[in-house]
């Protein structure tokens, strides 16, 4: 008598043909907790140490995320190493970088870095403008008598955060496509 293969459900059929939805889900599952902790955790160092928490969590994921994308054209430990080309030389005998886009003065990289670091220092002044809003908002609605005025918000914001992750891997999914065929 065979023994019966148990079927794979639904979902986990969904998640490794689509690991975006897994990684949308999580993030929006972390989101809508971060945001709900004021409402279950009064004391402001363990509402911090869960939020340091959360922000780990989410962090790891987009971590594996990348890199779980950046390996998957990768060799195999049993494929041989393409041959490298041999890549020209300036006339002072440094290799010039391959890298498409790679900025050949040293000037413009300077400034793609400098753009770089005020970028990021807009992004985190504005989150951080943004996380006091959004705190204080809770807070004037839990004083007005709200119950759960902190997980009422977090409810719309974490699963807009999960749609958020969900379009940004999957507009860098087709992005990775165009350029492995342009290639």
């Amino acid at each position: 008598m065979p023994v019966p293969v148990p079927q794979m459900s639904a979902i986990r059929v969904l998640f490794q043909e689509h690991p975006e939805v897994g990684t949308a889900g999580s993030v929006a599952a972390l989101s809508t907790l971060y945001y709900a902790l004021p409402d279950f955790l009064r004391r402001r160092p363990l509402r911090i140490a869960a939020r340091v928490g959360c922000i780990a969590a989410i962090t790891a994921i987009a971590t594996h995320e990348t890199t779980t994308r950046l390996n998957d054209d990768t060799l195999t430990p049993d494929a041989p190493a393409p041959e490298k080309p041999s890549s020209p030389e300036d006339p002072s005998g440094q290799e010039i970088p391959e890298a498409p886009g790679f900025p050949q003065k040293p000037i413009a990289l300077a400034g793609m870095i400098a753009a770089d670091i005020a970028a990021l220092a807009g992004s985190i002044a504005l989150d951080a403008a943004l996380e006091r809003k959004i705190f204080a908002r809770g807070e004037r609605r839990r004083a007005a008598g709200v119950r759960l005025a902190h997980t009422r918000q977090a409810l719309w914001i974490g699963p807009l955060s999960g749609v958020a992750t969900y379009l940004s891997l999957r507009d860098a999914d087709r992005a990775l496509a165009r350029s492995a065929e342009n290639d």
